[in-house]
């Protein structure tokens, strides 16, 4: 019938008759985020409204169909339905105004920037686009309860079968184990902010500890397996302080970087992950390179991972800039119960570094779980 924009505040309103019933819709590719111009976001809140009684819609979390992206604005002759039925787009957030009196008031939406839900390799609610939206939007003004404020934590809320918080059972973008895999087809951008990976907080998942026998139950695989070009690694980490939890990492390939996660910024963190197997931990799945590589950066923390069935060592340390690398709690080169090897080429693998630390078990004890290390003789004080 008509369209308006909403103030700076998000209010808006129209003017329309009583007695009858209507669709509000936002484009999505229209909302703005308060930390500045740029980025893509999705639904995360919506409220219907019947006559003078507000509900809200608490299971549409990634719009009505969170695997496709949001259709165009209406050119001013199409319906909703029209819309609806274009190829690989979807009316993603409309709510409805029915049996109204008076004035209707709260018909609301939200919107979130950070919240990945879909292994789709682009585009909106995809892990490349909440990349590219850490990558576009400033710092400030982030805040998520209950995590370190001023960078961007990833929110994984992908359709798993199940009508946990924000989703719907209808839907389900998992396989029968209930893993997420999303497989790009071209490389991530390198990150260049302290963007925190969580994919602990996938619905299920959950970090166990690998000392005292008990496994991580991990949702999201990042699968280099259907990568078509060269120069491929799951992750290449150029910001000072990102994280990287809760995920399987495994099948990437490539000429020449061929590494699960490659860290080239210092203070990162990288744990509770699978790096070069299978979904549980039990079987190889190479990375063709290194599990994880770390070039000419301080204070890595490699903790609780299960890093083994890598072509290539487990964990590179390269560069006289590589120290204070602290390695601990780690299962490598064996399943995730230390039970049988999986084993890398080399478990920890120093070139002309100094001032890393590998705890928890001894050299001899690493070499009998199917583990080598290697330090050449450049690499001192480790």
């Amino acid at each position: 019938i008509t369209n308006t924009t909403t103030d700076a505040s998000g209010n808006y309103s129209f003017s329309v008759g009583s007695g009858a019933n209507y669709s509000v819709r936002v484009v999505n590719s229209t909302v703005s985020s308060v930390r500045g111009a740029g980025g893509l976001g999705v639904q995360t809140f919506q409220t219907n409204v019947s006559g003078a009684t507000t509900s809200a819609i608490s299971d549409h979390v990634g719009g009505d169909a969170p695997n496709e992206i949001d259709a165009a604005a209406n050119n001013g002759s199409q319906t909703l339905a029209f819309l609806d039925t274009q190829s690989g787009v979807d009316v993603q957030s409309v709510a409805t105004v029915t049996s109204i009196s008076g004035n209707a008031t709260d018909v609301d939406f939200g919107f979130n920037f950070d919240t990945i839900v879909n292994t789709n390799d682009s585009g909106q609610g995809s892990l490349r686009q909440f990349i590219a939206n850490t990558e576009t939007l400033a710092d400030t003004n982030v805040a998520q309860a209950g995590r370190i404020a001023s960078r961007d934590n990833s929110i994984f809320m992908i359709s798993n079968g199940t009508a946990a918080a924000g989703l719907r059972s209808a839907l389900n973008y998992t396989d029968v184990n209930g893993i997420a895999t999303i497989a790009p087809l071209t490389v991530f951008e390198t990150i260049d902010t302290p963007i925190v990976f969580d994919g602990l907080t996938q619905t299920g998942a959950s970090a166990g500890d690998l000392m005292a026998g008990t496994a991580h139950t991990l949702k999201i695989e990042l699968s280099g397996a259907s990568a078509a070009v060269s120069s491929m690694a799951g992750l290449r980490l150029y910001s000072q302080g990102a994280s990287v939890r809760g995920f399987i990492i495994n099948s990437w390939a490539g000429d020449p970087s061929e590494d699960g996660i490659e860290v080239w910024g210092d203070g990162i963190t990288i744990e509770n992950n699978y790096i070069g197997t299978n979904w549980n931990g039990t079987a190889a799945a190479a990375n063709q390179q290194s599990g994880i590589i770390v070039t000419n950066s301080a204070n890595t923390i490699i903790r609780q991972n299960v890093i083994s069935g890598n072509t290539g060592p487990g964990i590179y340390l390269d560069g006289n800039q590589t120290v204070n690398t602290q390695i601990n709690s780690n299962l490598i080169g064996t399943n995730v119960s230390g039970t049988a090897a999986l084993a890398n080429s080399h478990g920890v693998y120093s070139t002309n570094t100094g001032g890393n630390f590998v705890g928890g078990v001894n050299q001899t004890q690493l070499s009998s779980l199917g583990t080598v290390f290697y330090w050449d003789p450049a690499s001192g004080g480790n």
